[in-house]
């Protein structure tokens, strides 16, 4: 976890797929490296294939490369991003089908509506417009849905805050 903050983009890149492909995240089921948390602010994410990883509350805040072509795009499905900070990070054509996104803060984030309509949960998560999810904290914001509807339900478009 100490190496995370101390390395750029690239080489967060890849200490991250070091761990998972030696199989010291997880040894069968049991947690090794405890990744909640970890900053992973500006990792360059493009390629790596990191399913089922704890990584709530970890700050990929301004991420440029999560995914963004066809030949790059991380894949992320079940990962557990919840009360992350994804502010300003492109994850548009990141998986992230099944990701729990809960409490997370996607502001400005260059993500697509089919990507957050395909996520696990999206409960109290800030969206890229700053918009705030309903929450046991915030029971008077919008339903997921609701916040498609005032977007426009368009699954073409390119980033959901358009």
């Amino acid at each position: 976890m100490t190496i995370l903050g101390r390395v750029d983009g690239p080489r967060k890149r890849s200490v991250l797929l070091f761990l998972y492909e030696s199989g010291l995240i997880y040894k069968g089921d049991k947690l090794v490296v405890d990744l909640s948390g970890a900053d992973l602010s500006g990792a360059e994410l493009n390629g790596a294939h990191l399913p089922n990883v704890d990584l709530s509350s970890s700050t990929f805040s301004y991420s440029e490369q999560l995914g963004n072509n066809e030949q790059t795009d991380a894949t992320l499905p079940d990962v557990d991003l919840s009360e992350a900070d994804l502010r300003g990070a492109v994850l548009t054509g990141a998986d992230l089908s099944g990701s729990d996104l809960s409490g997370a803060d996607l502001t400005d984030a260059l993500v697509t509506k089919e990507q957050l309509y395909r996520a696990k949960s999206l409960e109290g998560a800030t969206m890229p417009d700053g918009q705030i999810l309903k929450s046991a904290d915030n029971p008077d914001g919008p339903t997921f849905e609701d916040w498609l509807k005032s977007k426009g339900r368009g699954e073409n478009d390119e980033n959901s805050g358009s």
